[in-house]
């Protein structure tokens, strides 16, 4: 699922080396003491941090409920649920969200993303070309319209918004993949080979990195 893409970002980052995991018992965010919201928000970040979005779900809803108008806590929560492919649950969350803060453009990404998870392709090409219009160097949304449009057969419109997200985003691969696809559909093949070269380059980099041993952190 992309909305790597940042958070939801949608984000591809790694866990930090420093943190530990919260603990794994489902009561953490509804035992007493009653937690503050804020406290409970924070825990929610950590659990995501360590790709536990079920507990992060759970402490972002209570958060919620004790404090409706704490900031990206409906952002937060909505692209938890994305990343637990539940993203009918997501959209009123991210919809709540917008509605405080319409200019926020990840808020808006990842409910244009909800948003095709659910088949409901013209709100969400009409959103992602808000969103390349107002921020045009936001590459997650330059990417899944060029790829909206490939699929749609608008092949030259689908390479300008898919050489933008390649620039912007130049070490993902799917990105580069989905620009040779359309070179290749436009007959474009010299510049199809080369972003499949690309492709295969950046592959073998992430598999080489994948089996380089950790070194040994003993004294």
């Amino acid at each position: 699922m992309r909305p790597r893409r940042r958070d939801v970002q949608a984000v591809r980052r790694g866990k930090p080396q420093h943190l530990h995991p919260p603990p794994k018992s489902p009561d953490v965010c509804q035992a007493p003491p009653q937690l503050p919201a804020e406290l409970l928000l924070s825990i929610g970040d950590l659990y995501s941090v360590f790709q536990d979005y079920e507990h992060s779900v759970a402490c972002y809803r209570k958060a919620l409920q004790l404090e409706p108008s704490i900031p990206k806590a409906h952002y937060k929560l909505g692209a938890a649920l994305i990343r637990l492919s539940r993203p009918a649950e997501a959209i009123p969350e991210l919809q709540a969200e917008l509605d405080s803060d319409s200019g926020d453009a990840d808020v808006q990404f990842n409910l244009a993303y909800a948003l095709l998870q659910t088949s409901q392709k013209e709100k969400a090409e009409a959103m992602l070309r808000s969103i390349t219009s107002s921020h045009p160097d936001h590459p997650q949304a330059q990417y899944e319209l060029g790829k909206m449009l490939l699929e749609a057969g608008k092949v030259e419109e689908s390479i300008t918004h898919l050489e933008v997200a390649a620039k912007l985003d130049a070490e993902s691969d799917y990105v580069h993949y989905q620009l040779q696809s359309a070179y290749r559909r436009a007959g474009r093949k010299e510049e199809a080979d080369r972003e499949a070269q690309i492709y295969k380059d950046i592959k073998t980099r992430k598999r080489e990195q994948a089996t380089i041993p950790m070194p040994d952190r003993k004294q």
